[in-house]
């Protein structure tokens, strides 16, 4: 808005930086220019050097990820890329629907709402009356939102994907909520009665691991403390016979043990037992643990189909034992540990 050049070189940086923390930020060039395109005032931008000195500066900051991809068989940004398209299922209102009530749920009713009201009438400001502020209000939270809209129903999209464009949306309900235009006594009404619901939906979601009752499938947020007591009591059992690894079947079993164990170990994954560890598979070489007990845990919601296959990675393997987990609210889920010993490492073997 204050058309100093300066700007955009801080835009090419903050966006470098922004793609090295999540790869969602290639929404910002998007929403820049969708901006610059509908913006009559703003377009003349598309002819100067300066937002391509930007774009410039922001892959230079972002050149160590695209580096590392190179020497690594573009790996992260296949995940991203190729593995989520073979993801992609046919069309499902189910999945739309429950992606639609998670989103609610999440952000509240009233609030969440108000800002696709908001949004929307962003749009209308902005290509009725050329309204700048209008205008970049729905360039930033748009795309975002109508994209992962779309996508969901074809693919299971997490809770936290879509909250960039709540961040702008929400400004852009406050815009509203403060335009004299808008204002109402039932409009006030409205925005008081969603704040204090937000309030509520935002408490009951902190006190959650300690209600009664279970707010959502799995409650992914419980259970990991227990696993942690028995699985560090197995490793002090199994220490007498040597060092004592732990692998975790997925990544949220890993990184859930890494966090809560005692001391904090590094916890190991699929890629031990001969499967795709995904960002794991960089992080340490299984073959270097040949001749090293185990102790192998999976989680009855992302279950092992066949936990015979870990006698072909040991040489001994004891178990299953169950660990089963509860709420007040009834059963969370079991969890399968295994004492193994003497890995064999995974050279002879594919996945």
């Amino acid at each position: 808005f204050t058309n100093r050049t300066k700007y955009w070189y801080a835009l090419g940086v903050s966006l470098g930086l922004a793609m090295l923390s999540k790869y969602t930020a290639i929404f910002i060039p998007i929403s820049v220019l969708t901006f610059l395109v509908f913006s009559k005032s703003h377009r003349f931008w598309l002819k100067r050097k300066e937002p391509y000195l930007a774009i410039l500066l922001s892959i230079i900051v972002f050149s160590p990820v695209i580096i590392w991809n190179a020497q690594n068989n573009w790996a992260s940004f296949g995940f991203q890329t190729a593995r989520r398209m073979g993801e992609l299922a046919t069309f499902s209102l189910k999945d739309f629907l429950a992606y639609l009530g998670s989103q609610i749920g999440v952000v509240s009713p009233l609030i969440y709402v108000g800002i696709i009201y908001a949004i929307i009438k962003s749009g209308f400001l902005g290509f009725k009356k050329n309204d700048k502020l209008s205008w970049a209000l729905f360039s930033w939270s748009a795309p975002i939102l109508v994209f992962f809209s779309l996508l969901s129903f074809k693919y299971w999209i997490k809770i936290n994907w879509v909250t960039p464009a709540y961040l702008i949306g929400t400004l852009a309900l406050v815009s509203l909520f403060f335009n004299k235009k808008e204002q109402s006594k039932s409009f006030r009404t409205w925005g008081l009665t969603s704040v204090i619901i937000s309030l509520i939906f935002c408490i009951v979601g902190y006190l959650s691991p300690i209600l009664p009752v279970s707010l959502g499938k799995g409650e992914a947020t419980s259970g990991w403390k227990e696993l942690a007591r028995k699985v560090d009591e197995i490793k002090n059992e199994m220490s007498s016979k040597g060092e004592v690894i732990v692998i975790g079947y997925e990544y949220k079993v890993a990184s859930e043990l890494t966090f809560y164990l005692e001391g904090k170990p590094e916890v190991y994954s699929n890629n031990f037992v001969g499967r795709n560890g995904l960002a794991y598979n960089f992080w340490s070489n299984p073959n270097e643990f040949i001749g090293k007990n185990a102790i192998f845990v999976y989680d009855q919601r992302n279950r092992l189909k066949n936990p015979e296959e870990l006698k072909n990675f040991f040489e001994k393997v004891i178990g299953p034992e169950a660990l089963t987990v509860y709420k007040k609210s009834g059963k969370i889920t079991d969890f399968y540990l295994f004492r193994c010993y003497g890995y064999k490492g995974i050279s002879n073997l594919t996945n």
